[in-house]
């Protein structure tokens, strides 16, 4: 017989199966924007296996507790007052996110099961009451909430404005460019719209750039106009956003020109690039003035809204005075041309020979792009017993020098006959930094030969860049110079020849640079001039052997018309009047005779306008009145009698001075 067994069932508060841990939530990943507060929670609980239901009684007391720790980027969190709070409960919340020192970081939630050991209801331990709860059975009594894997916080970037577009003046038909510099706090792309008054634009013949961080926009159209620029960006919190307002002005073309100051050695600028309203300088009777640039330097002109008709003064350096003799003058010519626009024009004139090379003038040399143009002859250098000779100006010889043995001028030739060859003095095609020393003057090439383009096989006469807008580059490896004008251009700079006057040294007088270089002296004489050049487009107003002492200069002003003014005389009887009429500002002939000179008949003449001519002379002349434009002068002795002058254009200002307006 098997014999039964009782046991007694007692209730106590020990648990002796720990709980096994699991999360019944867990963090999600979050998306928010920059700014924004994100708050991540989880929740675990811990599980008792046992409390079979057979056993009358039994009772599980889960005496113990869940502790929490949140790990950002794998380190533990800890409040921060204004930035984390929660860091040790099962929800965080994070403040003021940011992208891109933020954004996707790897968030999870520990939770872990903290045993009770014996420990009674009322805290303390009292015999026959204790309790207690065994540790988790998860390993380590934790449980991470990122065993699927960790929660990422993505911060989406903001995008920003640095660089505002900024108001533009052109003229009808001229680029007008707007630029915006924009960015994404992560780095990456934004995209770009420009709108015109509100409207999107696209690109077509007056619109590129469009979308893209310049905007390049001309119009016809006189007024203004309003420019902005949206950026957007696919995830950026505050995307899209706009610049602010940039006012398009469009004004009627203007007598603008440009200039920049250019060294071909260097990629940049040697000064910012100016720009003069030519008319209103004109009002203000201040022309734009261009002197010496060292080292090769250049000036570069265009005209830069429209055709500009403009009326240039050459004058080209004296040669340097020695022991009591004087230097020759340089050469001074005016023209007029029209300048097309963004037609290359390229001013040069350098420093002068040193005492050296005998004291010799630069010549002041101007090239419409690829072409010598106009060119005035420096003055010859004099020598310790000579003066130097007189530049001519454009198609002029240069003066010789006097004293012993003193130098020939540079001889002339005919109007748009120069050649592409050149030499330098002696006829070498070695400089005088190679060791030449010769006398006898050189010759500039007619086109410039040039370095960069002379290797690509560019003929010296031809345009660069096939005809198209270009910037320009510098002599030796064909690299842009940054900031130069976007024109059509056909200098090349480098090999010219323009250092073609004959060598003098410290007794004798050397030549004179310019189209072809003066002799220099022997004996102590005086070094020659060199002569000018045209190449036929320029119109010629005057021109003349010598005419400037000191430093060479170019001015550049406004042409006004040459028209022909015809002044009509009478007189009442054969009493003999003379009255001279002298230049005193514009252009036009130095003097002009009326009365008995001209034999009292019509005098044409061609005039600038807003030239002045003063009344300087006058014979048999003892009252002058005015009426309606007729300038009448009487004589009132015994032979009394009257002529009247009566201009077809232009007016007379008073009874002394005549305009023509």
């Amino acid at each position: 017989m098997i014999g039964l067994a009782f046991y007694n069932s007692t209730n106590t508060t020990l648990d002796l199966n720990g709980p096994y841990l699991r999360f019944t939530s867990t963090p999600e990943s979050v998306t928010v924007n920059a700014g924004d507060d994100v708050t991540l929670s989880g929740l675990a609980t811990a599980e008792f296996k046992h409390n079979p239901t057979t056993i009358p009684g039994e009772r599980v007391t889960n005496t113990g507790e869940i502790a929490y720790q949140w790990y950002i980027n794998g380190t533990a969190a800890v409040d921060v007052s204004g930035k984390i709070s929660g860091s040790q409960t099962n929800e965080i919340t994070i403040q003021d996110l940011q992208n891109p020192s933020e954004t996707g970081q790897s968030i999870f939630l520990r939770a872990t099961y903290v045993e009770s050991a014996y420990q009674s209801e009322e805290g303390a331990i009292t015999a026959g009451i204790a309790r207690s709860t065994g540790k988790a059975s998860n390993e380590n009594q934790r449980l991470d909430s990122n065993a699927a894997g960790s929660v990422i916080v993505t911060v989406n970037p903001t995008i920003s404005i640095t660089t505002q577009p900024t108001d533009d003046e052109v003229a009808q038909g001229v680029d007008a460019t707007f630029t915006v510099v924009a960015s994404a706090s992560d780095g990456s792309d934004v995209s770009y719209q420009w709108n015109q008054d509100g409207t999107p634009l696209s690109n077509s013949d007056t619109v590129s750039g469009a979308q893209s961080p310049t905007l390049t926009i001309s119009s016809t159209t006189i007024g203004d106009s309003t420019i902005t620029v949206t950026v957007s960006h696919p995830t950026a919190g505050n995307s899209p956003i706009t610049s602010d307002d940039a006012t398009l002005t469009v004004v009627d073309a203007r007598q603008m020109i440009k200039v920049e100051q250019l060294d071909y050695g260097s990629t940049s600028l040697i000064a910012p690039t100016e720009s003069y309203n030519l008319f209103e300088r004109q009002q203000n009777n201040d022309p734009v003035r261009l002197g010496v640039l060292f080292g090769g330097r250049s000036y570069v002109v265009w005209a830069d809204e429209k055709d500009v008709k403009v009326k240039i003064t050459i004058a080209a350096p004296s040669g340097a005075d020695r022991n009591g003799n004087s230097g020759g003058e340089g050469g001074v010519s005016v023209f007029v041309i029209t300048m097309e626009r963004n037609e290359e024009f390229v001013f040069k004139i350098a420093g002068n020979y040193g005492s050296g090379f005998g004291g010799g003038g630069a010549g002041a040399y101007i090239y419409n792009k690829a072409a010598i143009m106009a060119v005035a002859g420096a003055g010859g250098g004099a020598g310790n017993r000579g003066n130097g000779g007189d530049g001519g100006g454009m198609g002029l010889a240069g003066g010789s020098g006097s004293g012993p043995g003193a130098g020939d001028g540079g001889a002339s030739i005919e109007d748009g006959t120069a050649t592409v060859s050149g030499y330098f003095q002696g006829f070498s095609q070695q400089p005088t930094g190679a060791g030449n020393r010769d006398p006898r003057g050189g010759k500039i090439s007619g086109c410039t030969i040039g370095g960069y383009y002379r290797r690509l096989g560019v003929p010296p006469c031809s345009d660069v860049e096939n005809g198209e807008l270009t910037r320009a580059r510098t002599a030796a490896n064909g690299d842009i110079i940054n900031g130069s004008g976007l024109i059509v251009r056909g200098y090349k700079a480098g090999l010219g020849y323009r250092n073609c006057g004959g060598i003098g040294n410290e007794s004798n007088g050397g030549g004179a640079a310019g189209y072809i270089g003066g002799n220099a002296a022997s004996n102590g004489g005086g070094g020659g001039g060199a002569s000018g050049y045209s190449n036929g487009r320029p119109e010629i107003l005057s021109s003349t052997l010598g005419g400037n002492v000191g430093s060479g200069y170019f001015l550049i002003e406004l042409a006004n018309e040459i028209e022909e003014v015809t002044f009509t005389q009478t007189r009442t009887t054969t009493e003999n009047h003379t009255v001279i009429m002298t230049l005193i500002s514009g252009f036009g002939p130095s003097t002009i005779s009326l009365g008995r000179p001209a034999n009292y008949e019509d005098v044409v003449v061609e005039i600038e306008k807003d030239s002045i001519y003063e009344i300087t002379e006058t014979q048999n002349v003892d009252r002058t009145t005015l009426s309606d434009n007729t300038l009448t002068v009487s004589d009132l002795d015994s032979n009394q009698g009257s002529m009247s002058i009566t201009p077809d254009k232009g007016r007379w200002i008073n009874t002394e001075r005549y305009q023509f307006t």
